[in-house]
């Protein structure tokens, strides 16, 4: 169950950050693209640990 929340939180967290960074994207040359993908990798990692951490309180 809790793997299922985690998927669907995931590719929610995804869709959303994909929709607002992909949009301006095309407006920035390729080593801001990069730089710009990276920091919001980081930034969903973030989210996605510390929503793994309320689970594991929670439980």
């Amino acid at each position: 169950m809790t793997m299922i929340m985690m998927m669907v939180v995931m590719v929610m967290i995804f869709v959303m950050g994909a929709r607002n960074m992909f949009i301006p994207l095309h407006k920035f040359p390729s080593v801001n693209k990069l730089y710009i993908f990276s920091f919001f990798y980081d930034h969903v990692k973030n989210k996605i640990w510390r929503f793994y951490g309320e689970i594991q309180k929670i439980r």
